[in-house]
C-alpha cells in the first residue's frame, strides 16, 4: 500500500467508526425515550406498589440509556478529533498497526469491524493492550496472550 492509499484506509476507518457511533446514539436515544414513554404511561392501579416499582424500573431503564448515549457521544467527538492525516513511525492514538496479520486501528473500543472486506480491531486508546504497545516501533516485540509479537506495520 502506498501512502496515499494508507491515508485514505485510515479516513474510512474514522468514517466507519463513525457511522457505527452515530447508530448507537441514534439507538440509545430512542431507547432512552421509550423507558422515559413507558414510565409516565403506567397507570396507578390499587397494587400501588406495583405502579412505583414499575415506574422506577422505568426510569432505571432511562437512566441506563442515557449513560450509553452520553457514551456514544463521547466517543463520537474522539473518533471526530482523532488525528489520521499522517502515517506514523510509533503507535499512537490514530495509527493502524499489524501484529500477526492482524490490522489494529487505536482510536476507541469498538472490537472488530470491516472496512474494504478487510476485518481490523478497533481498540481503545485507553486500553491496557495500547498501554503495552504504544509509541512501539516497526520490529518492536510485545508480550500479550502469552505469547511474544512484533510489530509488522505501522501507519
Amino acid at each position: 500500500m502506498t501512502n496515499s492509499e494508507k491515508i485514505k484506509f485510515k479516513e474510512l476507518l474514522k468514517k466507519e467508526c463513525g457511522f457505527l457511533l452515530k447508530k448507537r446514539s441514534i439507538n440509545s436515544n430512542s431507547a432512552m425515550q421509550d423507558s422515559q414513554e413507558s414510565a409516565n404511561n403506567q397507570e396507578k392501579s390499587s397494587a400501588g406498589d406495583k405502579y412505583e416499582t414499575s415506574r422506577a424500573m422505568g426510569q432505571i431503564d432511562r437512566d441506563m440509556y442515557a449513560y450509553q448515549l452520553l457514551e456514544a457521544e463521547k466517543d463520537l467527538n474522539i473518533i471526530t478529533n482523532l488525528e489520521i492525516d499522517k502515517i506514523n513511525q510509533v503507535i499512537k492514538p490514530g495509527s493502524v498497526f499489524e501484529i500477526n496479520s492482524q490490522l489494529i486501528f487505536v482510536a476507541i473500543g469498538l472490537g472488530s469491524i470491516k472496512v474494504n472486506n478487510i476485518s481490523v480491531l478497533v481498540i481503545s486508546y485507553k486500553s491496557p493492550l495500547y498501554e503495552q504497545l504504544k509509541f512501539k516501533a516497526v520490529g518492536d516485540h510485545v508480550f500479550f496472550k502469552n505469547e511474544n509479537h512484533q510489530i509488522e506495520t505501522i501507519f
